[in-house]
């Protein structure tokens, strides 16, 4: 357990620190390394409760019950299941806690997705006012998970898109 643990505090404490990494707009520990990092951590925790991995202070003839194998393999299956979003893939849920693809960050208005002003609400005002619309606030933070995961799960579905443009759109 001591162990096992040890893998998902070290994924754990990444989430953390790549919320630093964004509010700070370093960009060092992008989408890619950073679900590189995880898949090797959940699949070394797979390996080690499969007894694929051994560490020190582990007996080399301890047996492999019911418990280790079901959970060492549901941590090589999530491992798994990570590698889509390396290249782009939606991830589901885990979008909001994984740093965002590089594409979307700089997509604003490309290929059918709402064009946001960022940081200026004066001119998304002005901007409403010329074109007799509403001003839609999205209120949001780089380091947001709740943010993360409407923007990534609820703004991109067609009927909320299609309610969205009849609003000036603002982000702050």
């Amino acid at each position: 357990v001591k162990i096992v643990l040890g893998f998902v505090i070290l994924a754990a404490s990444l989430k953390y620190l790549s919320a630093v990494d964004q509010t700070l707009g370093l960009q060092w520990l992008t989408r890619e390394r950073f679900l590189a990092a995880w898949i090797v951590l959940f699949a070394m925790a797979g390996f080690y409760l499969l007894g694929l991995l051994r560490l020190e202070g582990v007996k080399p003839d301890e047996p492999l019950g019911l418990g280790r194998l079901a959970v060492g393999t549901a941590f090589l299956i999530f491992a798994v299941s990570l590698v889509p979003g390396m290249s782009g893939g939606k991830l589901g849920d885990l979008d909001a806690y994984v740093p965002a693809p590089a594409e979307r960050a700089s997509s604003s208005g490309e290929r059918g997705r709402p064009s946001w002003i960022k940081d200026q609400y004066r001119a998304a005002l002005d901007e409403a006012r010329r074109e007799g619309k509403l001003v839609f606030i999205n209120f949001t933070g780089v380091a947001c998970a709740n943010c993360h995961w409407m923007e990534a799960n609820m703004l991109p579905r067609p009927e909320i898109a299609a309610a969205l443009e009849r609003f000036v759109l603002v982000e702050l």
